[in-house]
């Protein structure tokens, strides 16, 4: 395994990272991989085409030498075969990593699936098996102390009390949760969003547990009404979001907020020791009783397992 990249500018004590970003073309991903990159990293963007990775360097508008230290990949989550083919392509480039931002994620507006499988709904393959798999690939890179983080969210918890909380709560209280995960008995993209992101934290305590050599954070990023992650919803579903919630929303940050916490969580050694651990503004928090489940936490891991047809990873 290669050494660690970090090394020292000159300056400054503090040590720089090669930091990979999945969708990195839009919202927190952008903004963070800005900060992140100004901060003296090496920075990594996924997205779906390179039309929309022009289009992300253009607004993230680096100088000449950030320019040395931003690279963009294509990653089309939805693809077992083009996971496996990014991380050959992240190979090639010849630099080592530090970091995993599983950034990425989407709260759908109906029913789908994606063509690798119909034994969990779209939701559920975006937002968590999908990455899981990708950062199955991805740890043998990282080196001892490397960091693989997880963007969740704190409805995962049926007691986080904010706006629209209680609609869709039943789908991560249900007893039945692993009946459902196709979405065919019934669908609320909420529920859905909702249920994958407390699969997130099943899926990032099991990789803290089983990794002590690595640092593995989920985190809340906060309500942001400006993201893209409600892309896939109705218009007047985007526009509650993004004008009426912000009014009742305990939660509310900025992008600018939210980004400078990624930028922390990935590189400052303030979080060195944070594996296994839960956060929101740099806080830690309590995340939700189920969560803690590892009996589910197990199921989960091992039906993603079956989908990616990865026995070697099954745990007993």
């Amino acid at each position: 395994m290669p050494s660690s990249s970090t090394t020292a500018l000159a300056g400054t004590s503090e040590t720089k990272k090669v930091v990979l970003i999945t969708g990195g073309t839009s919202g927190l991903g952008r903004i963070s991989a800005q900060k992140i990159l100004c901060d003296g990293h090496t920075v990594v963007i996924t997205g779906r085409s390179k039309s929309r990775l022009d289009e992300a360097v253009a607004w993230i508008k680096p100088s000449a030498k950030e320019k040395e230290r931003l690279h963009t990949l294509i990653l089309d989550l939805e693809s077992l075969e083009n996971i496996r083919s990014f991380v050959e392509s992240f190979k090639a480039l010849g630099l080592t990593l530090d970091v995993v931002v599983n950034n990425a994620g989407i709260i759908p507006s109906s029913h789908e699936f994606v063509k690798e499988t119909m034994v969990v709904e779209k939701t559920f393959w975006t937002n968590i098996v999908a990455p899981w798999y990708l950062t199955m690939l991805l740890k043998p890179l990282l080196p001892r102390g490397g960091r693989i983080l997880f963007v969740t969210s704190a409805l995962h918890d049926p007691n986080f009390k904010v706006p629209s909380a209680a609609l869709g709560v039943d789908y991560v209280t249900t007893p039945n949760f692993f009946d459902n995960l196709d979405g065919n008995q019934r669908f609320l993209g909420l529920g859905f969003y909702k249920a994958s992101k407390l699969a997130m934290m099943w899926i990032a305590y099991l990789l803290a547990k089983q990794n002590p050599e690595l640092v593995v954070i989920p985190f809340e990023p906060g309500f942001i009404p400006t993201t893209s992650l409600s892309r896939e919803s109705p218009w007047l579903v985007r526009q509650i979001l993004r004008y009426i919630l912000p009014w009742f929303n305990h939660a509310l940050t900025s992008e600018e907020t939210a980004a400078h916490w990624y930028l922390q969580y990935a590189t400052s050694p303030d979080f060195s020791a944070a594996s296994g651990q839960y956060f929101f503004s740099g806080k830690k928090l309590d995340s939700s009783e189920r969560s803690h489940n590892m009996e589910e936490a197990t199921k989960f891991w091992n039906i993603s397992c079956d989908i990616c047809e990865t026995p070697g990873y099954r745990l007993p």
